[in-house]
């Protein structure tokens, strides 16, 4: 139960003229780090974008976003599985087994259509 909406914000930090901008103090949690923030520390309003995505994910599923670097993943096992999962029609298999069904799938339907583009690995799409 550690909350990881601190995450979020990090746009606020650029210049109203500016569209991105680079650090050299990347912070953050593993897993809600979008990846050209944790691999060069560019920084944009995608980067908030991509946490919020994450966060819906791991509010839907229960679980945390895992990036293992030593296979080169950027996105992380919840956002592959999400996308897996919703082309085979099983995103009820998302849910966190706590639910015990006092969901409505419509409404996880919802949330995942909400939080996968918000979580692409290409901050483009």
């Amino acid at each position: 139960m550690i909350p990881k909406i601190a995450d979020f914000g990090s746009s606020r930090a650029l210049r109203s003229d500016v569209a991105e901008e680079r650090t050299s103090r990347v912070i953050g949690t593993s897993g809600y780090k979008a990846s050209k923030y944790a691999s060069r520390g560019v920084y944009s309003m995608k980067t908030d974008v991509f946490n919020f995505g994450v966060l819906v994910l791991v509010i839907i599923s229960g679980r945390k976003n895992t990036i293992i670097d030593k296979r080169g993943d950027i996105v992380g096992d919840l956002v592959r599985e999400d996308w897996h999962m919703w082309k085979e029609q099983r995103l009820h298999e998302l849910v966190d087994p706590f639910l015990a069904g006092g969901y409505k799938v419509a409404e996880i339907r919802k949330c995942s259509h909400v939080a996968m583009p918000c979580a692409q690995e290409d901050p483009a799409d």
